[in-house]
């Protein structure tokens, strides 16, 4: 199959393929493309029809992020910003947190919007007093946008106080990281 890729001739045949919906395969064919001014950019790829039909995540997962965000936003800035650097340094996705992310992107930017919050929160009924504030918390590199590092960071905080506490290994991992 590698092979295949490479040399530009890559067909979608046998059986892993049989019941693949055709707008999937079209979404494949288009990333695999060898020259680059044919392949689509990534803002273009989350535009795709095939990106464009993912099923809602479940609406107990969404208020329980959107609360995660709203509540990450009461931390000390320097916990929110250990909390990115610890989430950009490991393997806290997953497709759960990925899902809900583009959820709640819905102009594909790859970033949340402060509208898109609020519609968000408003829809999900999740209570906020100062959206600019929770909003200008949880946007750590003042973007005015909520990337994806910084969405995982509030997720990540939500997750651990429900797990009781990181590991010393986690911690050490986090002060290393800041003890340039």
């Amino acid at each position: 199959m590698t092979k295949q890729i490479k040399k530009g001739n890559f067909k979608m045949k046998g059986m892993r393929w049989k019941d693949v919906p055709e707008e999937a395969k079209d979404f494949v064919q288009q990333l695999l493309q060898l020259d680059p001014k044919k392949r689509p950019s990534a803002l273009n790829a989350l535009k795709h029809p095939w990106m464009q039909h993912r099923p809602p995540p479940k609406k107990s997962c969404l208020f329980d992020s959107l609360k995660a965000i709203r509540d990450f936003a009461e931390l000390d800035p320097i916990i929110r910003l250990s909390l990115a650097i610890y989430v950009h340094f490991s393997p806290r996705s997953n497709k759960l947190r990925d899902a809900i992310f583009l959820h709640l992107d819905k102009d594909r930017s790859g970033r949340i919007s402060k509208q898109e919050l609020m519609e968000a929160m408003k829809l999900h009924d999740v209570k906020y007093d100062d959206l600019d504030r929770i909003f200008a918390s949880v946007d750590i590199d003042n973007s005015n946008r909520i990337n994806f590092t910084e969405f995982l960071a509030a997720c990540t905080y939500s997750s651990l106080t429900r797990e009781g506490r990181l590991t010393k290994d986690e911690i050490n991992f986090i002060f290393n990281r800041l003890d340039i």
